[in-house]
């Protein structure tokens, strides 16, 4: 881009002429002084507070010095500056070269035409004009920004090489006027998008997710911004700026990426004394996630847990974004739970999603869980074999993602609604079930970090099966309490974490974790609460916590023998 400020009218009256007595090999042995000096006091001081080059090498430097002077006294408003040679500067012995300046009539401001093909949109965006009046004034002193201004607005409709300039300037009653004229070059499309360092990055990420696109009007500033989302994601990294080759009938942009190891290895070990037996037990879980493995950016999540009483879980979730390279996705999950000899449920989901933008994702789907009483039919119990259907409907909103290697969680907010029905071996009645997780990582510094998680559901149903209900319980909903050890039809649960970097490598955090929640057994609402902290170490591994975490009800008091202690190892590979 070019800015070009020119004025064909008005000319100084006074030229500036430049007599040297010495030859250019000598001088350029001496040092030379340079001064402007002004006879009023007012101008002397204005000129004082002008920083130009006063010693030189030869006199090629000051006669650079001497235009840049002049045009700088030019954007200040002196147009009818006044420079002239000083009475001692023939004087061979001093070397020093003194000019008299006359600043003269200052001009704040200047009128500018605007040109005919200037849009109404260009005019009120960079003029602030709303009506067809097509003149404007501008401070002389913000014009050469203006002009940039200007050119950068024409570059970003696709016109990478315009270059503008103010003309014909002439004086009217004091005031100044000039024309504006830009001289735009033809509008240039995006013909040919290539990726640089990771060749097989999904081409689906580049139209949906980036939104880039053969055949786009190039705009540089949106291609830069839109390049920033890759830092969302975490199989992907750029590696620097992008570049574009501007060929006579072609514009070619250049990505520069890199793929990112995002397979993720989770794990973690608890363990307490049993209150009945006062044995220590152990209880833990497997959490495998693997991502991109197939350059689509396809996840699949393993999830295998046995919490030491007799309590298993396994679920498999796959999601595929950007089927056939559309906005469209597809989420499969498998949940099985068996708790004890009580009973077992299976449940089973899909989900099509419609990435609306990188930040906001639709999805709709199907609901089917089944669950088997496993005990004696004799027994009186609250768990009866039933089936649940329901229909899906929900979206996520995604937020920035850091990258510093403890304070990377996700930050989300999803919600979900399910309507559907209930069914047992004597009844059917309606049921919906209305789910909320939010996960925010706020980064006050490089050694500062909070971090807000909350989970929220609510089961509505004339009548509740204990085997139906949520759980929660442990390390992702309430720490310092077993793991899925609460069944609730009404929970909010809050975790939250103010997080300090001890070194590069360590980071302690404390434990806040506050659960409002209703069960059908129970009349009144219980408060649940849990203080702890929680130690980070960064090992060549991955990712260590140990986290101490103390829980109680609200009947109940503190007691350090219920201290929940939470071993969790996070490898990325």
């Amino acid at each position: 881009m070019f800015v070009i400020l020119k004025n064909h009218s008005l000319r100084s009256k006074h030229l500036i002429h430049l007599f040297i007595f010495f030859s250019y090999s000598f001088c350029n042995s001496q040092e030379l002084s340079l001064l402007f000096f002004s006879e009023s006091e007012s101008e002397e001081k204005i000129l004082n507070e002008i920083n130009y080059t006063k010693s030189h090498s030869d006199l090629n430097s000051i006669k650079r010095t001497l235009v840049d002077f002049k045009t700088l006294l030019y954007k200040r408003g002196y147009i009818d500056a006044e420079i002239s040679r000083g009475s001692n500067n023939q004087k061979e012995i001093n070397k020093k070269y003194t000019y008299k300046v006359s600043l003269n009539k200052k001009h704040n401001s200047i009128y500018i035409e605007i040109p005919d093909n200037f849009s109404k949109e260009a005019k009120e965006k960079l003029f602030n004009i709303t009506t067809n009046d097509n003149q404007t004034r501008i401070d002389l002193e913000n014009l050469e920004n203006k002009l940039y201004e200007i050119n950068n607005f024409l570059a970003n409709q696709g016109k990478p090489f315009t270059y503008s300039e103010i003309s014909e300037i002439s004086k009217k009653n004091d005031s100044l006027i000039g024309k504006l004229t830009a001289n735009q070059s033809h509008t240039r499309n995006i013909t040919h998008i290539e990726i640089k360092g990771y060749d097989k990055f999904p081409k689906s990420y580049i139209r949906h997710y980036l939104n880039l696109k053969e055949r786009q009007i190039f705009n540089k500033q949106i291609i830069n911004e839109r390049v920033e989302r890759i830092e969302n994601l975490s199989f992907s990294e750029s590696t620097r700026k992008p570049e574009v080759l501007f060929q006579k009938d072609s514009t070619s942009v250049f990505l520069y990426l890199k793929k990112r190891n995002s397979n993720n290895f989770d794990g973690y070990l608890g363990f307490a004394t049993n209150e009945e037996t006062n044995n220590l037990e152990f209880n833990g879980y497997l959490n495998l996630q693997l991502e991109n493995n197939f350059n689509s950016g396809e996840k699949l999540n393993i999830l295998y847990r046995n919490d030491g009483e007799q309590q298993l879980e396994f679920d498999a979730k796959l999601e595929v974004p950007y089927l056939f390279n559309t906005p469209l996705g597809i989420e499969l999950n498998l949940n099985l739970f068996k708790r004890d000899s009580t009973y077992t449920n299976t449940i089973q989901s899909i989900k099509a999603n419609y990435q609306l933008n990188p930040k906001i994702k639709l999805n709709t789907g199907y609901y089917s869980e089944i669950s088997n009483n496993l005990q004696n039919e004799n027994i009186i119990s609250t768990n009866e074999d039933f089936e649940s259907k329901r229909l899906l409907l929900g979206g996520d909103i995604f937020f920035k993602q850091y990258r510093t290697f403890f304070f990377k969680r996700k930050s989300f907010l999803k919600t979900e609604i399910g309507i559907g029905h209930r069914k047992t071996n004597t009844n059917k009645e309606p049921q919906q079930l209305y789910k909320i997780e939010v996960n925010y990582q706020y980064l006050i510094n490089n050694r500062n970090a909070i971090f807000l998680r909350n989970s929220s559901s609510f089961l509505n149903s004339d009548n509740y099966l204990n085997n139906e209900l949520p759980r929660l319980g442990g390390i992702n909903t309430v720490r310092g309490f077993e793991e899925n050890s609460i069944n609730s039809n009404l929970y909010s649960s809050f975790q939250l974490e103010y997080q300090y970097l001890l070194s590069p490598a360590i980071y302690a955090h404390t434990i806040t974790d506050i659960t409002y929640l209703e069960t059908p057994k129970i009349e009144n609402a219980e408060n649940l609460i849990s203080l702890g902290f929680g130690l980070g170490l960064q090992t060549k591994v991955g990712n260590l916590r140990l986290m101490f975490a103390n829980g109680k009800t609200s009947d109940q008091n503190f007691d350090f023998n219920n201290t929940k202690v939470h071993l969790q190892l996070s490898a990325t590979f």
